[in-house]
């Protein structure tokens, strides 16, 4: 598990994957300095990706294929654990993991 001292009690790691979602298990979806974020199961990301669309008035089509998909939960110690969905969301997370961070803690708060 990697820990970021970015984000306090904020863990990013590969520990949740698709297909075995319990209902602590949300979504948060992140595009330029824009976030939502569901608190249990969801449909999927494309249905947060629409209303985060529609609710800050951007281009579906650009925040659909541009934003950063990750699953959140709360651990045994109410710290967070964020997993990417892909790969690149892993390196944008790391790309912009103070921007993120602020952004995920203003979110989750």
């Amino acid at each position: 598990m990697v820990h970021y001292t970015c984000m306090p009690k904020y863990y990013v790691n590969w520990s949740i994957v698709d297909g075995k979602l319990g209902p602590e298990v949300g979504r948060i979806v992140i595009y330029e300095d824009c976030i939502m974020r569901s608190n249990g199961p969801s449909k999927d990301h494309n249905d947060l990706l629409r209303s985060m669309a529609a609710r800050f008035r951007l281009d579906k089509d650009q925040v659909i294929a541009k934003a950063s998909r990750y699953y959140w939960k709360h651990d045994e110690n109410r710290d967070v654990i964020i997993s990417p969905v892909r790969k690149i969301d892993e390196v944008d997370l790391m790309r912009n993991k103070d921007a993120y961070a602020m952004l995920i803690k203003t979110e989750l708060r």
